[in-house]
């Protein structure tokens, strides 16, 4: 059900922790519980999104304005980057304490925080062009996963929209399907029809690679 990992995650997950679960039962189950977030995200994303554009964009962009103005006109980046390094040694005591194992803390240290800090300073910079032009960064995300999968869903119609969430490749998914489904206005309806292939589609793919690398090291 997360984003990201959804049921390619799920599935091997299962079935290397728990030998003893049937492999159908693992396959339904992760499909079920797939599914789950998209009907939840196609009823909900329409009234979420209008909510956004008129009574949180407006208060995101002062924000970010603001934001600007004390720490880039007044030239006090010294005290974010401060602030930075704060959080960052933060995120790694709270590493530390819980015992990771010393790969892992380098790992967090070394890459993931500094490459967690380079995408917040894109969507800081994103928010404050949007800011500008009295958008909101809701519209340019919008923009720029319409420009990215327009060409497919022109094109390929219904099937794209199987593809990009049966496929289990980074970037794509029954989240990244149900905001494309929204964004191009599939009905509803069909819209379920074609994410429920798609999982179903993704499932067979992740249970048959999953089982058989566990298989070859003699998990299940």
């Amino acid at each position: 059900m997360l984003p990201i990992t959804e049921l390619r995650a799920t599935i091997p997950f299962y079935l290397a922790r728990h030998p003893e679960l049937p492999i159908w039962f693992v396959f339904i189950a992760a499909i079920l519980g797939n599914m789950v977030p998209n009907i939840i995200i196609l009823w909900c994303l329409p009234q979420l999104t209008e909510w956004l554009h008129e009574h949180a964009a407006p208060r995101i962009n002062s924000t970010v304005l603001w934001l600007h103005d004390v720490f880039v006109e007044n030239n006090r980046m010294q005290l974010l980057y401060l602030l930075v390094i704060l959080l960052t040694g933060l995120g790694q005591g709270v590493l530390y304490q819980y015992n990771i194992s010393n790969f892992i803390w380098y790992l967090a240290v070394l890459i993931v925080i500094p490459l967690w800090s380079y995408i917040m300073y894109l969507v800081a910079h994103k928010a404050y062009q949007a800011a500008i032009e009295e958008k909101s960064i809701i519209h340019w995300f919008y923009a720029k996963v319409s420009a990215q999968h327009s060409d497919k869903f022109y094109r390929w119609g219904g099937l794209a929209l199987i593809l990009i969430v049966g496929i289990p490749i980074p970037g794509t998914g029954s989240w990244t399907g149900s905001l494309l489904a929204f964004l191009f206005n599939i009905p509803m309806g069909k819209a379920l029809f074609y994410i429920f292939l798609g999982i179903v589609m993704a499932a067979c793919i992740v249970t048959a690679l999953s089982t058989g690398v566990l298989n070859s090291l003699g998990v299940i």
